[in-house]
C-alpha cells in the first residue's frame, strides 16, 4: 500500500473502522506515508479519545521524518 501513496489513502481510511485493533494500528502506521492527506489524518489521530490511536500516530508520523518538537509538547502530559 505504501508504495501507492496517495491513491491508496481511502483504502487504508476504511481500515480505520475494522475492528480488528491490528489492523487500525497497521492503518496509522501507513497514513503519513500517503501523501498530504496521510499526514493530515495522522496528525488528527493525535487528538483521539484512544489512546493507542494517539501513540502509533505520534510514532509512525515521528519514523516518515515529522519535526516531532510541537507535538512531543503536546502529548508529553498524556
Amino acid at each position: 500500500m505504501k508504495n501507492f501513496g496517495s491513491s491508496a489513502f481511502k483504502k487504508v481510511c476504511t481500515l480505520l473502522e475494522s475492528e480488528n485493533p491490528y489492523l487500525r494500528a497497521r492503518a496509522i502506521w501507513l497514513l503519513p506515508h500517503l501523501g498530504r492527506e496521510g499526514k493530515i489524518r495522522t496528525r488528527s489521530l493525535l487528538a483521539s479519545e484512544n489512546r493507542d490511536h494517539r501513540l502509533v500516530a505520534y510514532r509512525s508520523l515521528r519514523r516518515s521524518g515529522e519535526k516531532m518538537a510541537m507535538h512531543a509538547l503536546k502529548l508529553a502530559k498524556d
